[in-house]
């Protein structure tokens, strides 16, 4: 009997083990349970809103000759920021017009000085080595928009920043170019994950820096997936060429003789129809590609943007914070081709709308899963603003990419 009841007792307190809930001891030796919170994105503009901006910023951007198109780029900005919710709290652009001008001078300047360089005065020697300046300005020039773009992007108070050294760029480039170039492209889908890695594992939200670790493996077979749709595509789009010239053969094959012997019996006296004709051909099967390379072009982006974000977002992190992303590819390439058609038909009037519609979509395809953003958001708060709002750089530009 006395061990019935210790038998019974041994198997209370294993059950009562196996089913206790893990505790969590924070730094103040209290006991808590982690709650896993999802925090969701919303766009809250719309189409005629962004219309109005954008219409204006055109009209006044033709009116100065391009002078106005950053103070156009920072309204636009400001609209789809501050559209933008995450828990209801909205984002800010916070940048200066004139310092995306300024950049927007430089560029030029260096363009109209190798004009003058090479071409007017004739000095070959000397605007190749002025060439090579400008593509070692390139990588600089790359670190400061990305620079710029973060640190006049603010949540809750709290900017985000991008530390990323000019040098960092400089050893990418410098290294991926010669990658590429030894392995004909072969380490492209490498080249692009590290560039990912690069940008993201230097930018910080406040003093929370953000981290991302994906395989590379990951991002080899979206591009052997986009390669091997693609492929798919041109050949539709050659099935459907000979398509189109047998149609038209077998429904009017006279006038396709016309045309070959033309062709084939071109002389000094018909040499003017021959041309003609051989243009019209020539010109009509060209506008058939482009227009079919435009329109699959555009359904083909909504798979490797959403393929792309997919890998990017859900191998992110923000200290506890994980965001997730599960865009369709075949839902975004729908909404890029429809996209194109309406812009195409209302002669690009409807653009706003277009991206808005795109816009909408993506953010509702994504989310941030982790602990109370409240104390996260507040702790950051009150650690930025004991250090200090950081210093703008003295070449604190944007160049417009």
């Amino acid at each position: 009997m006395h061990n019935k009841k210790q038998e019974k007792t041994r198997s209370k307190s294993r059950t009562s083990f196996k089913t206790k809930r893990p505790i969590i001891f924070t730094h103040s030796s209290r006991r808590r349970q982690i709650r896993v919170e999802k925090h969701d994105f919303k766009f809250e503009g719309n189409g005629f809103g962004y219309f109005k901006i954008w219409i204006v910023n055109i009209f006044l951007s033709i009116l100065t000759l391009g002078i106005y198109s950053p103070w156009a780029k920072v309204r636009n900005n400001a609209y789809l920021y501050g559209s933008t919710s995450l828990n209801g709290d909205h984002f800010e652009y916070t940048a200066q017009p004139i310092r995306i001008l300024i950049g927007r001078l430089i560029v030029v300047g260096l363009y109209i000085s190798y004009i003058i360089i090479a071409d007017i005065m004739g000095l070959i020697e000397f605007a190749s080595l002025f060439a090579i300046v400008i593509f070692l300005l390139v990588s600089w020039f790359i670190r400061q928009a990305i620079a710029f773009r973060m640190r006049y992007t603010r949540y809750r108070g709290i900017n985000f920043s991008h530390r990323a050294r000019i040098w960092d760029y400089y050893k990418f480039f410098i290294i991926h170019i010669l990658l590429n170039l030894v392995t004909f492209f072969i380490a492209l889908p490498y080249t692009i994950k590290e560039f990912k890695s690069l940008l993201i594992n230097n930018t910080y939200y406040g003093k929370s820096k953000l981290n991302f670790q994906a395989p590379t493996s990951q991002f080899y077979m979206i591009v052997l997936k986009y390669f091997g749709i693609s492929l798919l595509v041109a050949f539709l789009i050659f099935l459907g060429l000979a398509a189109i010239v047998g149609i038209v053969w077998v429904s009017n094959p006279e006038q396709i003789n016309t045309i070959t012997d033309l062709i084939n019996s071109a002389n000094q006296d018909n040499i003017i129809e021959s041309e003609d004709a051989i243009s019209l051909l020539v010109f009509g099967l060209m506008g058939i590609i482009y227009g079919a390379f435009f329109i699959f072009g555009s359904f083909l982006k909504g798979f490797w943007d959403a393929w792309m974000a997919n890998a990017i977002y859900n191998n992110t992190t923000l200290e506890e914070f994980t965001p997730k992303s599960i865009l369709d590819g075949l839902k975004l390439g729908w909404i890029y081709l429809s996209n194109f058609f309406l812009i195409i038909i209302s002669l690009g009037l409807l653009y706003p709308y277009a991206k808005i519609r795109s816009i909408k979509y993506k953010l509702a395809n994504i989310s941030i899963k982790g602990e109370s953003f409240d104390s996260f958001i507040n702790q950051n708060l009150q650690e930025t603003r004991a250090l200090g709002e950081e210093a703008a750089d003295f070449f604190d530009f944007d160049i417009g990419i």
